[in-house]
């Protein structure tokens, strides 16, 4: 569940489109929401269109595996299949404090036959903790 507070939010992908299967898609992270958090979140969301098979992948920081994922079989050839999921990365904290490298695979095949390129988008969302309660009435 994620807190009611406003998340500071730090996008890692975007529209990123993987369409070969040595593709690794690489981008600069930074620290840019000041600790302390009550919650980390990955979001990742995707689309896929065409005929395609579902594909395995990983979405890294540094060395750490974020997500590992399997990807949906497009349901229609003309509209694309899309979804999300969310991840709890709380527990890595430390990690979100140094700058870092994201790297992102997911192999896959675009061809004649198999026509559909997998677009990614992930984001970290850094929700800090609630204010604190207001003391008593005296």
């Amino acid at each position: 569940m994620r807190p009611s507070t406003a998340a500071c939010r730090v996008a890692l992908f975007v529209g990123a489109s993987l369409s070969a299967y040595d593709q690794v898609e690489r981008a600069p992270y930074a620290p840019r929401c000041a600790p302390p958090w009550a919650s980390v979140v990955l979001d990742v969301e995707g689309a896929v269109a065409g005929t395609q098979f579902d594909r395995f992948g990983a979405l890294w920081l540094g060395e750490v595996p974020l997500l590992r994922l399997t990807t949906p079989e497009p349901e229609h050839a003309t509209e694309p299949t899309r979804w999300r999921v969310e991840r709890d990365v709380t527990a890595l904290g430390p990690l979100f404090l140094a700058s870092a490298e994201a790297a992102l695979a997911v192999p896959n095949v675009v061809d004649e036959t198999y026509t559909g390129p997998i677009n990614l988008t992930a984001t970290l969302s850094f929700y800090p903790p609630p204010p604190p309660p207001p003391p008593p009435p005296t």
